[in-house]
């Protein structure tokens, strides 16, 4: 009895809608923290399955019978799913699907001003501001808000992405100029 109360408890949680704003911004920045650790821990396992695989194919080689060789292709096969690739995009595949494009170099213009921002993976990025030096900036995914916020250097200055991204002009909400007041293009090579 006392496991289905807490199992009621515990679903009750994870899925409540209504969070506080200070509640909901720190289940963002912990759900930020977490996909910030899988790509790392992705990476390792990525490395891990590619030697057992070889190990396994090595086993396979030496198989007595047609029964070892298919338990032995079934273990690869299982390691392979494990596996995550760079998508198209040259992504990690554990980034949330809504922010697919997102890193790399984007030109944003806002009011009569231009940035160019660089978004990498760890959750930062670089900003040009009016083609002036390179400054460091953090970008965080907002799920409950959907949009990429950026915080820049200094603390109050930011901007929200829209989401879904579209790679050839997203609207993005400026600090100053408000809501879809700015466009950023994504920059291909």
């Amino acid at each position: 009895m006392k496991i289905a109360g807490l199992f009621i408890i515990t679903i009750g949680c994870v899925f409540s809608a209504d969070l506080p704003r200070e509640a909901q911004r720190e289940l963002d920045t912990f759900n930020n923290a977490v996909a910030k650790a899988d790509a790392i821990r992705q990476t390792a396992v990525n490395a891990a399955v590619d030697k057992a695989v070889k190990a396994f194919n090595t086993v396979a080689k030496n198989a007595d019978t047609a029964e070892e060789r298919r338990a032995i292709d079934d273990e690869i096969f299982a390691l392979k799913k494990m596996k995550v690739e760079e998508d198209l995009l040259g992504e990690p595949a554990s980034l949330p699907s809504p922010l697919r494009g997102l890193l790399g170099k984007w030109s944003y213009k806002v009011g009569p001003d231009p940035y160019t921002w660089d978004f990498k993976a760890d959750g930062t990025l670089t900003y040009t501001y009016k083609g002036g030096a390179p400054s460091p900036a953090a970008w965080e995914y907002r799920k409950t808000e959907n949009v990429v916020h950026i915080q820049y250097s200094g603390g109050r200055s930011w901007d929200d992405i829209l989401l879904p991204l579209d790679l050839k002009g997203t609207k993005v909400n400026n600090h100053f100029y408000g809501a879809g007041s700015g466009t950023a293009v994504k920059e291909t090579k």
